[in-house]
């Protein structure tokens, strides 16, 4: 006979999420055009980035209802990561990835987020890869009280 464990199902240690289980929303490839850089033309001619976000929040209620009241509408967090992205000026990548990360975990549903932002075309001699910055953050975790800067709309 097998025994069932007394406690709830965690991730191997290898995974870089915090908490047991959890239903995820992923939203891949939002891309939008930016002015985050450390070189000043970075900063005036604007370049390529691209968001990557898997979203841990509870579906259940949605998965038996069917309303979108019920669940995280992700509609939401892309307009908000394609607003960050496009009027956002910092100097670091790390920077704009930790605002955007702050900003979707102030969603009343989302429990943890991790995310990976691309800088698709870094202005480095010889170097025709990308950048990409990974963030985990739980509520927990995140200084959500922070005030976020009022951000100009698109």
């Amino acid at each position: 006979p097998t025994l069932l464990p007394s406690h709830p199902p965690t991730l191997p240690p290898s995974h870089p999420h915090p908490s047991p289980l959890m239903d995820i929303i992923q939203l891949t490839g939002i891309r939008c055009y930016g002015y985050t850089g450390y070189l000043p033309e970075e900063q005036f001619l604007g370049q390529w980035f691209e968001v990557d976000l898997r979203i841990s929040v509870d579906l259940k209620t949605a998965g038996q209802t069917d309303r979108i009241e019920d669940t995280l509408d992700y509609r939401g967090i892309i307009a908000t990561v394609k607003k960050i992205v496009s009027t956002a000026k910092f100097a670091l990548v790390e920077k704009l990835a930790d605002t955007i990360i702050t900003a979707v975990l102030t969603e009343n549903r989302v429990q943890a987020v991790e995310l990976k932002l691309h800088k698709l075309a870094a202005p480095i001699p010889d170097f025709g890869g990308k950048i990409t910055i990974e963030l985990t953050r739980t509520k927990s975790e995140s200084d959500i009280l922070t005030v976020l800067p009022s951000l100009p709309a698109c």
